[in-house]
């Protein structure tokens, strides 16, 4: 039975569809009949659907950027929009219309006014309260399921199926949410911004208040959406967050608009950027509320100009891939469609399987997919601080203030403001600083402090360069000014942030220097790694003396124990005795012991009816017991068995759904050598992974990413069947008691000696 923190929740089917506005290709009725219809064949071949959303402009209007043709000399522009605006009245009032449709035309909505004022016209609007929302938990949120603001369209006084979506805000209501087997209900979010977009309407109403008012009246006068409806959208989100609501994942956000530069980092960029690389075309505000809230649907219709012969190339489909949110772990997909019945035949009816992401399973939400770009919205720098402010001015200025100056092209000048700022004393309390590491290269100071001064106000921040290049290090030092700045932003470790889980420790000057292994250029050293002190419920820390009794040999760092519940008789475990999580992370004496260990092992098998080894390593953090301690299992195998190794290691990966990276001998012929091939495949040291070591020194090695599946017996599974005996995958049914255990490692020290690194040593000694 599912819990109630991962419900079974449904899929509803919902469809979209881009602008009717006619064209000079097209006509109103043309249009508006083409997309109902095909939306009919749709909900009877491929249904039942739940909806459809009109996206764009559905009548036509002017814009000041149109110039007037002949058509227009002989009729007004206020003639076309009105036969535009009957021709939509005229289909709702012949076709049934089963599907529920709705739009997002402010335009629309106050030429409908307009009819509804006048006589003979059948045409009226009424509230449709159904979609006002009953939740009483969720109902104080204003911008959440406003009241009133979706009216049905009353034709002749039949009620149509069609509404008008009036105000911004987040919807639970108009997809219906289907109960799972538990009783559950699975509301989906939605989140709208109706109106269109004026570029020069929207810059005058960022200039200054007095502006912002005009800008306004202006809006609302063109159906056109405000600053502050957007500023709705970000507080409604913000505030189901804080309430705990499932609602804050937004599953779909519709607008009228495109975001100024969603083409960025992706391949599509050329045939995008005349939309969304210009300002007159596509919407900062757009951009800013799509990066905040993180929709996993982004769906938009596409610019038409029509009577812009230059322009015609932007009335067209699009689909970007997915992009990674800076400030939520799922991907988000952008979607734009082009205008119904247009001439280049571009897709403009799409259809989308939606379950509710609120009460989705965590990891198949966060799934990121295989061709996920990291966010265009980060990379262009869209800053939500810069915009509202974020917590004052004294905030935008260090922003400011960090941002490096790279118009200065005298590389000594430059090499020289680097190293000041790189040995400059951070402002701040030491016991209100924290250290962040693993920062993808990419990020600079601005989207740091972004990110992060969403947890509380800054005293500085200081990012790790290159002096030579200028190149970010990926660790940075940020001091806050309260200590509630620095618990919320410990509580993003592991976050995913640019496309890399981060971590975020307090920062213990030398003493987190020697804890993390950082050296003084910032680099990585296991040398200077200070272990944390062991658990006491750790197996492998001699210090708790667990099984003691089956050590067969020690060393000065390191030693060889009997597996608990071996898969055959000489299966052995090589462990360090500092509680090391990984052989990623060993220092040099003890990876260089633990690997001549290994090479012993090599030996002793060879030696005895020529055998070989399979080793394999499982690192995953295991905080929840304390940390892992690293343990490299060996296992003897047969040697009718070895060549087959490592085929077998590459189907288990196969049936897993992933593959592995591989290490050629020659490339570790030390333990060095091999922990720094390794790593060189890891994103950061600490990452997580499963290693393999085949008879022929090969080494396999994948990296396992937060929301990856793991399989904790995976190396114990795989080996089972190698050695034809299923039945020892499980350790526990193949435990001996302490008689056994006993017997076995005595005869293993004794068969085991001529080969023993460290008899080896002592007899060097001697």
């Amino acid at each position: 039975m599912a819990s109630s923190h991962h419900r079974t929740s449904t899929i509803q089917k919902i469809l979209f569809a881009g602008t009717t506005k006619a064209t000079t290709t097209t006509t109103s009725s043309s249009s508006f009949s083409a997309l109902f219809e095909r939306a009919k064949r749709a909900h009877e071949k491929a249904g039942p659907f739940e909806a459809l959303f009109i996206l764009g402009d559905v009548v036509w209007k002017s814009s000041s950027s149109e110039e007037e043709e002949e058509e227009e000399e002989e009729m007004s522009k206020k003639k076309r929009t009105r036969e535009s605006v009957n021709a939509f009245v005229d289909v709702l009032r012949k076709d049934e219309i089963r599907m529920k449709t709705f739009t997002m035309d402010l335009f629309l909505l106050e030429q409908l006014k307009e009819l509804e004022g006048e006589e003979k016209t059948g045409v009226r609007l009424v509230d449709a309260e159904e979609f006002d929302g009953k939740d009483e938990t969720t109902t104080h949120i204003e911008g959440l399921n406003p009241r009133g603001s979706v009216k049905r369209i009353v034709v002749d006084e039949k009620e149509t199926n069609v509404f008008m979506v009036s105000k911004p805000g987040v919807y639970s209501t108009l997809i219906k949410s289907e109960k799972d087997e538990e009783g559950n209900e699975n509301p989906f979010s939605v989140a709208i911004l109706p109106g269109s977009y004026d570029h020069l309407n929207v810059k005058e109403s960022h200039a200054s208040a007095g502006n912002a008012m005009l800008a306004e009246k202006t809006a609302k006068a063109n159906g056109e959406f405000t600053v502050q409806d957007v500023e709705v959208i970000r507080q409604t989100v913000r505030r189901l967050k804080e309430n705990g609501s499932t609602l804050f994942v937004v599953d779909v956000l519709l607008t009228q608009t495109w975001p100024k530069d969603v083409h960025m980092l992706s391949r599509y960029k050329d045939a995008m950027t005349p939309i969304s690389g210009e300002e007159k075309n596509a919407s900062r505000d757009v951009a800013e509320i799509a990066n905040v809230i993180c929709p996993r649907y982004h769906v938009v219709a596409s610019l038409l100009s029509p009577e812009s012969e230059g322009e015609q190339n932007i009335d067209q489909f699009f689909e970007r891939e997915p992009y990674r949110n800076v400030s939520a772990k799922h991907a988000t997909r952008f979607i734009s469609l082009a205008s119904v019945g247009n001439s280049k035949k571009q897709k403009w009816l799409h259809a989308l399987g939606i379950e509710p992401g609120g009460t989705m399973n965590p990891i198949k939400l966060c799934q990121m997919p295989p061709d996920s770009t990291p966010s265009p919205y980060a990379m262009a720098g869209v800053s939500s601080l810069q915009q509202r402010g974020g917590g004052g001015g004294n905030q935008q200025s260090l922003k400011r203030e960090l941002k490096p100056d790279w118009r200065d092209n005298a590389d000594a000048k430059k090499k020289q403001r680097l190293e000041e700022s790189q040995t400059r004393a951070l402002v701040g309390d030491a016991d209100k600083t924290i250290h962040v590491r693993n920062l993808d290269y990419r990020a600079d100071e601005g989207a740091i402090a972004e990110y992060f001064g969403e947890c509380g106000e800054l005293a500085d921040l200081r990012l790790g360069r290159d002096v030579e290049t200028g190149r970010s290090r990926g660790f940075c030092k940020i001091a806050f000014k309260t200590k509630e700045g620095v618990d919320a932003a410990l509580e993003r470790d592991q976050q995913n942030f640019y496309g890399r889980d981060i971590r975020v420790q307090m920062d213990r000057q030398q003493q987190s220097r020697q804890y993390n292994g950082e050296n003084k250029n910032g680099g990585y050293d296991p040398n200077k790694r200070k272990p944390p002190p062991p658990p006491v419920s750790c197996w492998f820390c001699l210090s708790n003396n667990k099984d003691t009794h089956m050590i067969a040999s020690i060393g000065n760092a390191s030693f060889v124990a009997m597996d608990k519940g071996g898969l055959n008789p000489e299966h052995a475990q090589i462990v360090p005795i500092e509680h090391v999580a990984a052989f990623s992370m060993l220092p040099d004496e003890t990876c260089e012991e633990v690997w001549s260990y290994l090479q012993g092992f090599r030996k002793f098998a060879e030696a005895t009816e020529d055998r070989g080894v399979v080793a394999f390593e499982r690192h995953l953090t295991l905080k929840n017991k304390g940390g892992n301690h690293m343990h490299l299992n060996v296992v003897p195998i047969p040697s009718n068995r070895k060549h087959l190794s490592k085929k077998i290691f590459e189907q288990a990966a196969k049936r897993c759904d992933f593959t592995w990276d591989i290490i050629a001998p020659e490339h570790a012929q030390t333990g060095i050598a091999a922990r720094s091939a390794m790593t060189s495949l890891l994103s950061f040291p600490e990452a997580e992974y499963y290693a393999v070591h085949l008879p022929d020194g090969t080494i396999l090695i994948t990296e396992v990413k937060q929301y990856d599946k793991h399989w904790m017996q995976f190396g114990r599974e795989v080996i089972s069947h190698l050695l034809k005996t299923p039945e020892t995958a499980n350790w526990q049914s193949v435990v001996q008691d302490e008689d056994g255990e006993i017997e076995r490692t005595n005869a293993f020290k004794e068969s085991f000696k001529p080969f023993d690194p460290v008899m080896e040593a002592e007899e060097e000694e001697e």
